[in-house]
């Protein structure tokens, strides 16, 4: 196999380059992902550098520059105060001077010197590995070829079989006789029986033999590899359901070389309606992750182009103004402008963009969010980024912003990046939380801060559902405090409050799942806080790394009656755990890390 082959050579010392050859689809990309991932590879090598070096259906590499910025980039090299190519190249070869390197150089389109990219002789065991469709390439340092080629007959089966999952396929002769027909119609050809082997395992097996016809007619033989490959997508494309197809084609307009943001493109697929929700948000986002699983998009060409409408994506740009025409574009749902630093300030004829539903403004050149945004009365999703509150001024811009998000009255998500570590902004939370819990449709509020993203809110509407986390108590209580929940504490179904938890996704409690009412507080410090008294309504709760109290009752709690489960742990000081009738349903208690303690009851 051209995997095993590689990684046999890549331990001979007398190889300093391997160029992977074969046509498109038959795994190249694959064998260099498993190098890259490798854990004999890692072993082996100080550093291991994978490198695009082409996009698309591109003929041609991409140009010096952009190699050597992905190196430098992969290398963390100091790029600031040149853009001379010499120089690069000298930095990047003092970076990689002595270490044992392998340089993974995918999918290569036309000659490659790699002296000038900065890559220094194949010394102390360092190798390169390319891969390419084309035999006539010429790259320095490549003494041996590996080919890849298509999969024999029993390899396609064998393939198809893992694909398909389907333990009954040789047990069945006449569907195996069927899938054999199948297998023959891909050639060989991986990524076709991958995606041949996807489409079949959806069919029930007495359906096969249709799907073989269906297949058959798409199949054209004697043709270029390229159009066989279409023909096979095509085949595929068409046993989609309709919702599934449209979704398919939005995907493939993103370039083959970026990443996909999964919330992202579920929030383009909801604006062009692809999902038929109307206006329910939520079910449409659960939809979309359900329609995502079942594509298996990845398994799908992306070669195809549709035109794109209703939807913007700017980020991470250069531009210092946005087009006047923008204006105009009044269908516009969703707009996406982040990371876009030298872009300080929006036009104020932005307003017109009545249907706007999602609007990503985080990291820009502007401070402030302009107050036209408050008349974007369609806005559902809002994206910004806070300043520091250190200074009066600094909170008088927090108070200025909240002015502007407290309009938006259809706001559902709001998610805002602070600019400074959680424990220096609990300040900036505490005044936020006062000023758009008023919005009566949000079901979701989460700070980004330097350090990490906390999701602060999200509830389930109407409000029977409720998951917050806080980097402390008095958060916490604000929110319950401005949104009124404390009287209702006892009518919401299911609330899971997490208080300074570095990982609020891993409760600790044993069997937490059977909890609907959970609290899990952490390294908090002072008793009698009013929060305590959410205790009394609770089904479970943790108690972590609270250093100040010797039993429970010092919490100033007389009673949770309703509390079935209760995990303590690294409570220090803990000399008792009841002193009083304070748990008298407790089923489970779970103890850890407790030095001082000396009865679970005084009695």
């Amino acid at each position: 196999m051209p995997l095993e082959e590689t990684m046999d050579l890549l331990k001979k010392d007398k190889v300093k380059g391997i160029a992977i050859s074969g046509m498109m689809g038959t795994g190249k990309t694959t064998i260099m992902k498993n190098l890259n991932d490798h854990e004999e590879v890692a072993k082996r090598f100080d550093m291991v550098m994978w490198i695009k070096v082409s996009v698309g259906e591109s003929k041609e590499n991409l140009d010096m520059s952009q190699l050597q910025n992905a190196i430098a980039k992969r290398l963390k090299v100091d790029m600031a105060g040149t853009s001379d190519c010499a120089d690069i190249t000298e930095r990047i070869s003092n970076e990689l001077k002595g270490k044992r390197y392998l340089l993974l150089l995918d999918d290569v389109k036309a000659d490659l010197d790699i002296h000038q990219m900065g890559i220094p002789p194949c010394e102390n065991g360092s190798k390169i590995v390319l891969t390419t469709r084309e035999s006539h390439i010429r790259c320095p340092r490549m003494d041996r070829v590996v080919k890849v080629t298509y999969l024999s007959s029993k390899e396609s089966f064998r393939m198809f079989q893992d694909v398909e999952n389907c333990p009954k396929l040789k047990d069945d002769r006449e569907v195996e006789a069927c899938a054999w027909k199948i297998i023959r119609e891909c050639g060989g050809h991986p990524l076709l029986i991958n995606i041949i082997a996807s489409v079949f395992q959806k069919k029930d097996l007495k359906l096969w033999s249709e799907g073989f016809k269906s297949l058959k007619r798409f199949s054209e033989k004697g043709q270029h590899e390229l159009k066989e490959l279409r023909n096979v997508i095509k085949f595929c494309h068409d046993d989609l359901e309709d919702t599934q197809r449209k979704c398919l084609l939005y995907g493939v307009l993103y370039p083959e070389e970026i990443g996909i943001y999964r919330d992202c493109l579920l929030e383009c697929w909801e604006a062009e309606d692809f999902l038929g929700n109307g206006s329910d948000s939520r079910k449409a986002y659960i939809d979309g992750i359900h329609i995502l699983k079942s594509l298996k998009i990845s398994h799908y060409s992306r070669k195809m182009r549709v035109k794109v409408c209703y939807d913007a994506q700017m980020y991470q740009t250069g531009i210092e103004l946005l087009p006047s025409s923008l204006s105009k574009v009044i269908s516009l749902k969703v707009l996406y402008l982040s990371y876009c630093e030298y872009l300080k300030e929006l036009p104020y004829s932005l307003e017109k963009l009545e249907h706007l539903e999602v609007l990503d403004i985080q990291d820009n050149g502007f401070s402030t969010i302009p107050s036209f945004i408050g008349n974007l009365k369609g806005l559902r999703r809002l994206r910004v980024s806070f300043a520091k509150c250190e200074s009066e001024n600094d909170a008088k811009e927090v108070e200025l912003n909240c002015n502007v998000i407290s309009k938006l009255s259809k706001l559902e998500e709001l998610i805002i990046d602070v600019k400074s570590p959680r424990h220096q902004s609990n300040k900036v939370v505490v005044n936020i939380i006062k000023n758009v819990v008023t919005l009566k449709n949000l079901t979701k509020l989460q700070f980004c801060f330097l350090d990490e993203v906390v999701d602060v809110i999200q509830v389930e509407t109407p409000i029977t559902d409720l998951r917050i986390n806080v980097p402390e108590a008095n958060i916490l209580y604000t929110f319950i405090e401005e949104t009124r929940a404390w009287r209702n504490i006892q009518h919401i179904r299911s609330f899971h409050f997490f208080i300074d938890c570095p990982n609020s996704k891993l409760p600790c409690i044993p069997k937490f799942c059977e909890y609907k009412r959970y609290v899990r507080y952490c390294n908090g410090e002072g008793i009698n806080h009013p929060i305590f008294e959410v205790l009394a309504n609770v089904d479970a709760f943790d108690l972590m790394n609270k250093k100040d109290i010797k039993h429970l009752s010092d919490l100033g709690i007389p009673s949770m009656k309703e509390v079935q489960g209760c995990q303590i742990e690294s409570c220090t000081a803990l000399e008792t755990v009841v002193d009083s009738v304070i748990l008298p349903n407790v089923k489970h208690l779970y103890m850890k890390n407790l030095p001082k303690l000396k009865s679970i009851w005084n009695d």
